[in-house]
């Protein structure tokens, strides 16, 4: 049985999309949660993990931290009643590390946030709601890590500006105001390709001031991974195989 052009045509192209649609398939998290998902934290009650003060909380697959110096905390508290306003993209609970400091004279040392996968699987980083409070840093560094080492940095991202970061680059952010009176506040959506197949993320500072990030609606996809090389030898093979199948066709 001979195979015409276009339907050598259309089998390579169902190999390559089945192979595609194979790597981009959801993965379950350490807690359960197939991506992609978004974390809202409502299925958290108001100040968990706040007592004890901790500085690392484990939620839904995914483990938030501050510095391991730090005297801070991370924990679940409604953002828009903890800093008394009322930020529209902000309901009910959220994550805030380190909700704990309380002034100048009482500093806790915080200078990072990170979000880690908790089984330190990949994932894509989509988008999240970020916002701080009054008087914290305001300029952050945005950094992605794979198996501990560092693959995408964003330097000076300011909260209190919206607008496009990174520009045309692999570590490209696209973010919008949803900022409330003196509490500012960003969506930001992480169009470059390098935020797209990370295991860690880190919020940081190298100022005086300890930081604080306040964050809702982080949505989590899977990450886009580099096919592996067995899979990249089917689909290798199997255009091959179709080539040649045309090739004695048109000698026939």
């Amino acid at each position: 049985m001979q195979l015409s052009s276009s339907s050598l045509s259309r089998w390579s192209k169902a190999i390559a999309f089945s192979a595609a649609t194979l790597l981009a398939t959801s993965t379950l998290r350490g807690g359960g949660i197939e991506l992609p998902y978004t974390e809202d934290f409502s299925d958290g009650s108001e100040g968990y993990n706040s007592s004890p003060l901790s500085a690392s909380l484990n939620f839904n697959g995914f483990t938030y931290s501050l510095n391991g110096d730090s005297n801070g905390g991370v924990a679940l508290f409604d953002i828009n009643t903890f800093m008394g306003v009322s930020m529209p993209n902000f309901s009910g609970q959220g994550i805030m590390g380190d909700w704990q400091w309380t002034s100048y004279e009482n500093p806790t040392n915080t200078k990072t946030f990170t979000i880690a996968s908790s089984d330190s699987s990949a994932f894509a980083l989509t988008s999240f709601d970020w916002a701080t409070g009054e008087d914290r840093p305001m300029v952050l560094t945005f950094t992605g890590y794979l198996n501990n080492v560092q693959v995408v940095q964003l330097v000076g991202v300011d909260i209190t500006t919206a607008g496009t970061y990174g520009e045309g680059s692999s570590a490209e952010i696209l973010t919008t105001d949803i900022s409330y009176d003196v509490i500012p506040g960003l969506h930001v959506v992480f169009s470059g390709a390098g935020w797209s197949n990370i295991d860690t993320f880190v919020f940081s500072t190298t100022g005086e001031r300890d930081i604080l990030v306040a964050l809702d609606n982080i949505v989590y996809s899977p990450a886009s991974v580099v096919p592996e090389p067995g899979v990249s030898a089917l689909m290798a093979g199997a255009g091959a195989l179709a080539l040649g199948l045309y090739r004695r066709r048109r000698k026939a």
